[in-house]
């Protein structure tokens, strides 16, 4: 009767110290996979932007704007109210020198790049409550676009800009 008993005292310990095993081991893979992932997680990138300053560049950006925004057929209509500028006038249409607005405007240009950066230098053009943004890295002459985002830093538009 003893060894009976003694046989299912062990074959209990053995059931137990198995499953004891098999939550250690499930507890240790589950930490070493939070271990992993944290260990793997790329931390934010941070994006900076300057202004540009006023230069035959922005002049060009500028007077573009204001001819745009001065648009009053048909066609000039549409395109205004599609780019959300449809009240806009070109007495609206200014460079924009404030550091910190050209660092948001960074942070959204930054979103549509396939080559990021961490700092940009960007031409930025108040238009009304809306902004339009170009890079001061050109990829070739009259080949520039001016990306046009609303207050919210919300991607609107890309106008190509004619010399």
């Amino acid at each position: 009767m003893k060894n009976a008993r003694n046989a299912a005292v062990c074959r209990a310990a053995r059931r137990i110290s198995r499953r004891l095993e098999a939550t250690l081991l499930t507890t240790a893979l589950l930490v070493m996979s939070g271990v992993v992932q944290i260990a793997g997680a790329t931390p934010a990138r941070v994006v900076t932007g300057t202004c540009a300053p006023k230069d035959e560049r922005s002049d060009r950006l500028i007077a573009n704007f204001k001819a745009f925004v001065s648009k009053n057929d048909m066609a000039g209509t549409i395109m205004k109210k599609t780019d959300g500028l449809a009240g806009v006038t070109p007495s609206q249409v200014a460079l924009v020198t404030d550091n910190a607005i050209c660092a948001k405007a960074a942070i959204a240009f930054d979103k549509k790049q396939l080559k990021k950066r961490s700092n940009y230098t960007l031409y930025v053009v108040s238009l009304g409550s809306s902004y339009a943004v170009e890079d001061t890295v050109m990829l070739q002459r009259g080949f520039e676009t001016a990306d046009i985002y609303d207050g919210k830093w919300t991607l609107i538009d890309v106008r190509q800009i004619h010399s």
